[in-house]
């Protein structure tokens, strides 16, 4: 749902954006005539102007958003939001009235606007309360930030390098000014206001502080102009009371013409003897990027220029004449190549120091990095220094922040595995130590968490359990996220008897109930520990024998710690055995496929089935693709399985439509190893096609996200020659693979899977349904069927249906069976 403007009503609301602006203009421009007790007056009275006229705009705007619900607003929040159009117009105007400034203060200047203009409009619309809450478009909310930055940037540099130039104002270009922040300020608010998405049932909550938008808009109006024209009477009046007092000035100095010229004349000699001095230093000083002071030889400042203000906290009248000796810190006062000792030194120097970094002391006591430069000149045969100090905090800032980057885990703060390793070798290099312990901990049951709930809640877990590994540890050994679900404790020092106490204390702090979004969930963690030097003395085999040992705890049954033993490496040859036999599982038909119904969810009518492999072993049972199918990939397997499963699936499609079943649909998974050959899947489709004459067009080849984002530009060849081939390409696991929209519409895609981390909470009150909702419309409006994934509660499908969703998948509908448990499974739904 999208309100409607009235034209009229935002011609008003820029009109009265204009005048509030140049009401502020006119009196920024008092800041230059005024006394200087006066001059923060006239920048809060114009800044109060201008933010005045900003909040005003907003609500004649509003009036000019015509709704089918009536509009509420909460009053407090109303009229705090007034507050960051005052502050932001205050500075802008301070930088405007005051003096010229460098690119970089207009810059800030136009940002703090901009962003108060925003502030001010957002949480305006803050005080609406809309049920359902709107959605916002970020491009349509960056977009709005923008105009105000630039526009606000434009008038600033029409004011502060036009407007009063020579100290004459020029109304031409303070009315232009005044029109380009009117704009500014209208544009901003009606781009921001494209950004909000309102539902076709929208309606605004009645609170107990909640007016009537119209009325409060009006009153607002109002009270605004009837300051803006107080403001500008007083200013009028002010400017006319201090042009009097100036010819009345101009007229008693008449009398005393004699006294003036005597004052003229030993200025005039004054002037000579510093001119030459003044004009060598005055461009190098001010215009220096950095802070610039000039020390004379006894180590006291003689000069500093405005960007010194700004860094030291000092005003420049307060630096004169000080020892240079307030602005070191204490530690940097002695010692070789201390400003005290440059000083001393400056006639055998002829150029101290090349830069080196050190920190200076501001006025409120603050330690500021900074980098320091060091130059002898001669003024007026004087020596003295001129120091230059760059404001290093931003760059020490960014060094400190990589640093965390490289050897910090941004979820839970812990220490990366890169930390880890470093560590680890630093231990191992210390031969004379006694020995340390390194534990390996998993999380048991993580997985399922993720899968049910999503991977913020799992992100929330792991955050807890981060914190209760370092609380359990404390000062006896570190923590270091390795990676995943998986930690690693080194344990300095101690006994294995130590290691095993504090093992079992972290398992048992880790099984305590977490409480996450309102529930209680339960993880458990399984360990697995070496001690340096009894289990290695070599940093991978440590780390490799910590992994062995851990695996076997989780196949004990979890929840517990295990110390490596020797017999553990025989895991090994296990996986290397279990390797060798899922070479040869097709050839002694151990493998399976399985068929997972799809429904048409307006009716939950059978239309097809995704064909999914399973491993039926001797010994083990059947292990699910999950287990076997990534040691496929990484060794060389998956191409040959997954030609394997094609065919079967195929077949047994054939062999249905055969029986009867003749609109039924497979869907095959292709890996991402058959993906990147193209060639040969393509050919493996078109033979298997041929040899069970099935018809292209029902049969489904699901890839998932994460694999066509691998190389978009290939992934779109290889789509297109599979496509040709009159097969369906489906987007698996939608959600999960960061896909630019931007290739997502050049992809030959026929089906759009959303991943079941987006629909396992649809049916409850988050942002689950809305993200769902967005992306079914994406696929519905790019011409694809949208299917859900994961269902498995009644109460999931009718959100699903409301969202757009076609077709469906899940528990809920029918685990994996086999083929003739689904033959009987569809005529049975046939009958019903």
């Amino acid at each position: 749902m999208q309100g409607q403007y009235d034209l009229w009503t935002v011609i008003l609301s820029f009109l009265i954006a204009w005048f509030a602006a140049f009401v502020a203009i006119q009196l920024a421009g008092r800041v230059r005539e005024a006394a200087a007790h006066r001059t923060v007056l006239w920048i809060w009275a114009g800044g109060t102007a201008l933010g005045l006229g900003i909040w005003s705009m907003h609500f004649m705007g509003m009036l000019a958003f015509h709704l089918p619900v009536p509009i509420l607003y909460d009053l407090p929040m109303t009229a705090a939001s007034v507050l960051p159009a005052i502050l932001s117009s205050a500075l802008a105007l301070y930088i405007a009235g005051t003096r010229k400034r460098g690119w970089a203060q207009l810059l800030l200047a136009a940002l703090m606007m901009g962003l108060g203009i925003c502030v001010m409009h957002y949480s305006g619309m803050a005080a609406i309360t809309f049920v359902p809450p709107p959605a916002w478009s970020v491009a349509w909310v960056a977009a709005s930030f923008a105009v105000a930055v630039v526009v606000s940037l434009i008038a600033l540099v029409l004011l502060t390098r036009f407007s009063w130039d020579r100290g004459e104002s020029h109304f031409n270009i303070q009315v232009g000014a005044a029109a380009l922040m009117g704009l500014g300020i209208c544009g901003m608010h009606y781009t921001g206001m494209q950004a909000m998405l309102l539902g076709p049932e929208t309606y605004c909550a009645t609170r107990p502080n909640a007016v009537p938008g119209e009325q409060l808009s009006l009153a607002i109006v109002s009270n605004t102009l009837l300051f803006l024209a107080v403001m500008t009477v007083g200013s009028h009046r002010d400017q006319r009371r201090a042009r009097q007092n100036l010819r009345d000035a101009e007229a008693k100095l008449t009398h005393s013409a004699e006294v003036r010229a005597q004052a003229e004349a030993l200025a005039g000699e004054l002037t000579c003897d510093l001119r030459a001095s003044e004009q060598r230093f005055r461009t190098l000083v001010e215009n220096t990027p950095g802070a610039m002071l000039m020390v004379d030889g006894d180590g006291r400042i003689m000069l500093a220029n405005i960007a010194a203000e700004g860094l030291l906290g000092y005003p420049r009248t307060e630096l004169i004449g000080q020892s240079v000796d307030i602005l070191v810190p204490v530690r940097f006062r002695a010692g070789p190549g201390a400003l005290g000792d440059s000083y001393s030194l400056i006639p055998q120097l002829r150029r101290i120091d090349a830069g080196r970094d050190m920190y200076c002391l501001r006025k409120n006591g603050v330690e500021v990095p900074v980098e320091l430069r060091l130059n002898p000149l001669t003024v007026d045969d004087r020596q003295v220094v001129l120091a230059t100090i760059i404001d290093l905090t931003e760059r020490k800032q960014a060094e400190e922040h990589i640093k965390r980057l490289a050897y910090f885990d941004g979820l839970t703060g812990l220490p990366n595995r890169t930390q880890f390793q470093l560590r680890l070798a630093e231990l191992v290099n210390r031969r004379g130590d006694a020995g340390f312990g390194l534990l390996f901990a998993d999380l048991d049951g993580f997985k399922e968490i993720n899968d049910s709930l999503g991977h913020s809640a799992g992100d929330r877990v792991l955050t807890q359990v981060a914190q209760r590994l370092r609380d359990a540890v404390g000062i006896d050994g570190e923590v270091f996220r390795f990676g995943g679900d998986e930690f690693i404790v080194l344990l300095p020092a101690g006994s294995a008897l130590r290691d095993d106490g504090i093992a079992n204390e972290l398992i048992r702090r880790i099984s305590l109930p977490l409480r996450v979004e309102g529930e209680q969930l339960g993880v458990t963690l399984s360990i697995g520990s070496v001690r340096y030097p009894e289990h290695g003395d070599k940093h991978d085999l440590l780390l490799r024998r910590a992994d062995n040992a851990l695996y076997h705890a989780k196949a004990a049954g979890k929840n517990l710690h295990l110390r490596f033993q020797t017999d553990m490496e025989e895991t090994v040859t296990r996986r290397f055995i279990m390797l060798n036999e899922l070479r040869q599982a097709a050839e002694r038909d151990q493998l399976v496929v399985l068929y997972q119904p799809v429904v048409e969810l307006q009716s939950r009518r059978v239309i097809g089935a995704e064909a999914l492999v399973y491993w039926d072993h001797p010994k083990h049972g059947r292990i699910t693709p999950a287990t076997f199918i990534p040691v496929a990939e990484e060794n060389g397997l998956m191409e040959s399985l997954g030609e394997w499963v094609l065919i079967e699936a195929i077949r047994q499609s054939a062999q249905w439509r055969a029986r009867g079943l003749a609109s039924l649909r497979m869907a095959v998974n292709v890996s991402g190893t058959q993906f990147r050959n193209a060639a040969r899947l393509r050919d493996a489709v078109t033979e298997a096609l041929h040899q069970h004459d099935y018809p292209a067009g029902d049969l489904e080849l699901e890839i998932t996200e994460r694999q066509i984002m691998y190389d978009p530009e290939s992934s779109i060849a290889t789509m297109h020659a599979l496509s040709d081939l009159g097969v369906v390409i489906a987007l698996d696991d939608f959600g999960t693979g960061y896909s630019s929209l931007s290739y997502l519409s050049q992809f030959p895609l026929g089906k759009l899977k959303i991943d079941r981390s987006f629909i396992d909470q649809i049916d409850q009150v988050g942002p689950g349904r809305a993200i769902v909702r967005a992306v079914a419309e994406l696929g519905n409006s790019l011409g694809m069927t949208v299917v859900a994934e994961g269902i498995e509660r009644e109460t999931q499908l009718a959100p699903l249906l409301a969202c757009g969703c076609g077709e469906a998948q899940g528990y809920l509908f029918g685990r994996p069976m086999s083929a003739a448990d689904f033959e009987r499974h569809v005529r049975i739904r046939l009958t019903a």
